[in-house]
């Protein structure tokens, strides 16, 4: 109604500064592949000093639990007068 037609406007990255060093913009080309692995190396990180100094963190949590069931186990396994059903199917 108002003969306005659409537009757009963008940005061209020619360059990236950083501490007086100068970069090209491919720098910023990272995979979404790599940027999850160096995410997921970090939680492992953190999980395994988690673990290391006995300070339970949300990442070391899921491995405190199942390393406490593998105990439970192995405790039930080596009890033969004491015995409950996880401990039935792995027999």
């Amino acid at each position: 109604m108002l003969n306005i037609s659409p537009f757009t406007y963008g940005m061209n990255i020619k360059a990236i500064y950083d501490q007086g060093t100068v970069f090209s913009p491919e720098v910023l080309d990272v995979e979404d592949d790599a940027l999850i692995a160096s995410f997921m190396t970090g939680i492992k990180n953190i999980a395994s000093i988690s673990l290391a100094t006995n300070f339970p963190t949300v990442a070391s949590v899921p491995h405190s639990l199942v390393n406490g069931y593998k105990r439970v186990l192995g405790l039930g396994l080596s009890l033969e007068e004491y015995s409950f059903e996880a401990v039935d199917k792995v027999r």
